[in-house]
């Protein structure tokens, strides 16, 4: 049973001692139906755990094409811009973030693991689509306290971090395919499954 307990600690899967499920995890927060549709469609989680004792919760939106269109509308809404703003805005990030990001919440039960953007990270981050693996090409830190991140994502808060993932060029083959984003380190393995809406 000890052993059953460790293995489950290290692989996340479908059943056993971690869980992985579609949507936003635990959070009853008021959102427009269509955004909060987008998000659920986009978001999955883990946890994971070691004898009942939860080592990390791992959230991730990965933003398609799709998921950007819902995130700056509400954030136009929310800020009460005019479509031409939106649109703007839109356009700047795409330019910034020319390939396939992702929106990564971890919770890990000691601090010091939650270092996903350190250079000598203890994580390893990476999106597997069409038999490949792209491992990440940044992860930069956000601002888990800012309130229209807190809203697009309401998932984030105090106890974990969030970060903005950008995968390299090949990792937009996501879009329109079944794809796995992998976070894997000493503390635990947890592999997201993203299935196009059909």
């Amino acid at each position: 049973m000890r052993h059953l307990a460790a293995l489950c600690a290290v692989v996340v899967t479908a059943g056993g001692c971690g869980t992985v499920y579609q949507g936003v995890p635990g959070y009853d927060v008021a959102l427009p139906a269509a955004y909060a549709k987008a998000l659920s469609a986009h978001t999955r989680a883990a946890r994971s755990y070691t004898n009942l004792v939860q080592r990390a919760l791992v959230v991730a939106t990965l933003e398609t094409p799709d998921f950007l269109e819902a995130r700056f509308s509400e954030d136009a809404r929310i800020h009460d811009l005019p479509e031409a703003e939106r649109a703007a805005r839109l356009e700047a990030f795409r330019k910034q973030n020319p390939g396939i990001t992702a929106v990564i919440f971890l919770d890990a039960s000691r601090p010091s693991w939650q270092d996903l953007s350190a250079k000598d990270s203890i994580w390893r981050v990476a999106l597997e689509v069409s038999g490949k693996s792209y491992d990440a090409a940044s992860v930069e830190k956000l601002d888990e306290r800012n309130a229209t991140l807190r809203h697009l994502f309401p998932y984030a808060s105090r106890y974990g971090r969030l970060y903005l993932v950008r995968f390299p060029e090949g990792a937009e083959k996501a879009v329109g395919e079944t794809s796995t984003l992998v976070v894997a380190g000493a503390p635990a393995r947890v592999r997201l499954k993203f299935v196009p809406p059909t």
